[in-house]
This record gives structure tokens, sequence and C-alpha cells, in this order.
């Protein structure tokens, strides 16, 4: 009698080491346990199985520090055994929040937008093309995971990241009708939950520090942002295509007796890795008095 069994290479993996005169990743090698999946870092999570060979398994480690290594992960999945019995909070910002990040594409809503922290770094440049913009984004996204996996590590609680959000102006904004995006100058950020922290953030920055430690890593900052009341509609459509929506906007806050304050905001809904660009989802908001 024969079987296959197919999944991930972590979840085979072993907290020892192969055969061969490198540093290899060992496996378990019981078949039940195979069938099982009954390996430490399958009780663990891949992270774990990153951080333990990234930092450990790639350099033949001294015995004893290995032994301490070892029993440090082994305490770590008993506790996550423990941690079992504590239902897992599970919380929908997008869903909460609805309001803000699924607004109609057929008409122009007024939203208010309440005080919330952000991960934030500033820029210049054309997005399609600056690097800095590329660099900004691999940074917020990685601090956003590892505070997601912190939160959900230590207090049990689960929850989405934040799809990435920008704000744009120009000292010039006629390079905005112009085309002149070597003159953009933006703001990428990602939306955080009320409970994380300044030290949090610090903690999280840190443990990105010394695995990837992204280029814009130390130009993130984390602070409030608050719009208050704004006027915003849903585009879909490549990113080129958006000026009749823009326009859509100016022309009902203007209607209404309102003026145009703060600065042009879109939220970025789509994968854009995995979608076709008439596909693209981005909210287009702008911030508006009386």
């Amino acid at each position: 009698m024969t079987g296959i069994r197919v999944c991930e290479k972590w979840r085979l993996a072993s907290d020892k080491q192969g055969s061969g005169n490198t540093a290899n990743i060992g496996s378990i090698t019981f078949i039940r346990d195979i069938l099982a999946d009954n390996s430490l870092f399958a009780r663990l999570e891949e992270e774990w199985f990153d951080e333990y060979w990234m930092n450990s398994g790639v350099t033949t480690p001294i015995k004893s520090n290995a032994r301490v290594t070892r029993s440090a992960l082994a305490l770590h999945s008993q506790r996550r055994a423990l941690k079992k019995e504590i239902p897992m909070e599970k919380i929908d910002y997008k869903k909460q929040l609805k309001h803000l990040y699924a607004p109609s594409a057929k008409k122009v809503e007024v939203v208010e937008v309440p005080q919330m922290n952000f991960l934030m770094v500033d820029g210049e440049g054309d997005p399609n093309t600056s690097k800095a913009f590329s660099d900004a984004i691999e940074a917020l996204y990685s601090l956003s995971y590892t505070l997601k996996f912190m939160v959900k590590e230590k207090m049990s609680v689960d929850y989405g990241v934040l799809p990435l959000e920008a704000i744009w102006w120009a000292d010039d904004m006629s390079a905005f009708s112009t085309g002149n995006k070597d003159a953009w100058k933006w703001t990428a950020m990602i939306m955080q939950p009320e409970f994380i922290t300044p030290s949090m953030v610090e903690e999280a920055t840190e443990a990105v520090r010394r695995k990837k430690n992204p280029v814009s890593l130390p130009l993130v900052r984390f602070e409030a942002f608050q719009e208050g009341r704004a006027a915003q509609i849903l585009h879909v459509g490549p990113f080129s295509e958006e000026g009749p929506t823009i326009e859509k906007v100016h022309s009902f806050i203007e209607s209404n007796a309102n003026r145009r304050t703060g600065k042009h905001h879109e939220i970025y809904l789509t994968d854009l890795r995995r979608a076709a660009p008439e596909k693209w989802k981005t909210v287009v908001r702008q911030p508006m008095s009386e």
C-alpha cells in the first residue's frame, strides 16, 4: 500500500540539522508523524520556522546554544497548546469601517473620518518609477504584518492588515493636471488598530530590522491622522483614468457650497498583481469644509 502526502516543506521540517557537511535543515522521519502533521513547526506556524532557521539553522550552532533554542521553541509550543483554550478574537476592520473602506461607485458620499493611527512614510516622485515609493510600501507592509503576528501571539487577537493608502499633493498643484509626476509628493500609510501602541511599534521595528531591514524602515513613523468631514467615491479602473472620478468628487463639494481642504486621499483595495487594471478598486477621498 502506498500513499502521497502533499504539504509545504516547512511543515515537515525538524529543529535538528540534516545529514551532510553543511547546516542542512532536517526533517521529521517517522511515517506516523508525517501523516499526522506532527512536527514542531507545524504546531508553531511558518514564521517560527523562518525565524529559527534564518538565525540558527543556517550555520552550525554551538550545541549548548542549540539546546537552549530548541527548549525555547518547545516551551513556546506548550504555551500555544494552552492558549488554544482561550478563544481567538477575530476583528474585521474593513467590515467595521465599511463606510470608509467600501463606498459606492455610483455616487459621491459624505463621511466623517475619525482620528486613526497610521504607519507613515513621506516621499516624492513618480509612484510608477520611484524606488522610494516601492521601498516605502515594503517597509509599511513588513512592519504591519509583524505587528499583526505579535498581537495574535500575545493578545489572542487576529485581524486583517488594512489596505495601503496614500495622500497626494504638490508645491504647484498644476503638476497633477499637466502629468508632471516627478513633482508629486506623497505620504504612503497603513492604518493600525487602536490597541497598537508606540512601544509595540518599536518592538516590531526592531524585529523587522533583525530579519529583513527594509531600506525605508528608518523613515516609518507612527502617528494619529484625522480628516474629519470628507467626500468620497469608489473608482473602478486604472489609475490613469481617475481624472473624471476626481472631478466628480470636486464638483460635488462645490455644488454643495463647500470647499476642499486637506490633501487628495486614495485607498488601494486591490492587489494589483492579481487583477487586470480595469478591475482595480480605489477609494478617492477629499476632505472638505463649509
